[in-house]
């Protein structure tokens, strides 16, 4: 591709973006089901991340919750994935949230009793992300709007930042024709 092509091609890209941003700004449930379809393979990648990480280990490193973590990632992955219509997704993704946060900062926690032989630092870090984690995950179930309309802003941020990234690469890559 020459810069020319890529220069119009990120100038296009850049306004789709921001458009796409605005009208997930003002229709939050399409934003949510964006989001859902990402969450669902962003799960799946956390899943098989984890369970590489649990094979990878040594036999006296490896912990049961490392591996019950990654399937039920990738459980919670298949399950967003699969749901049957997009608006039952979005309406239950803030929810799904909470109990996958909620869940994997109990693992966290428990996991500190393994992780405690092997390295302080990580047990440290571990049970300070497993207690936000439950905090969190606490809030948002109780709180679901909570969750929808932070999950929204983040994805209009995203491709707002994204969208005037692509617009300025436009403008700053016309010296390199």
């Amino acid at each position: 591709m020459s810069i020319k092509t890529y220069r119009w091609f990120s100038l296009v890209c850049g306004i789709l973006l921001v458009i796409f941003s605005f009208m997930l700004f003002s229709n939050p449930v399409s934003g949510l089901i964006t989001v859902a379809v990402f969450l669902g393979i962003a799960l799946l990648i956390h899943g098989f991340g984890e369970l590489s990480m649990y094979f990878s280990l040594p036999h006296g490193a490896k912990s049961g919750w490392l591996l019950a973590g990654g399937l039920v990632s990738i459980i919670f992955g298949f399950w967003i994935l699969t749901a049957q219509g997009t608006l039952s997704i979005s309406v239950a993704l803030p929810f799904i949230l909470g109990a996958w946060i909620l869940f994997t900062g109990i693992l966290k926690i428990v996991s500190c009793i393994t992780l405690r032989e092997f390295s302080k630092q990580l047990t440290t870090i571990n049970l300070i992300l497993g207690i936000i984690g439950i905090v969190l995950g606490i809030i948002l179930l109780h709180h679901p709007a909570i969750g929808s309309v932070i999950i929204s802003v983040v994805v209009f941020v995203i491709f707002l930042v994204q969208g005037i990234g692509c617009i300025a690469n436009f403008f700053w890559c016309k010296d390199l024709e």
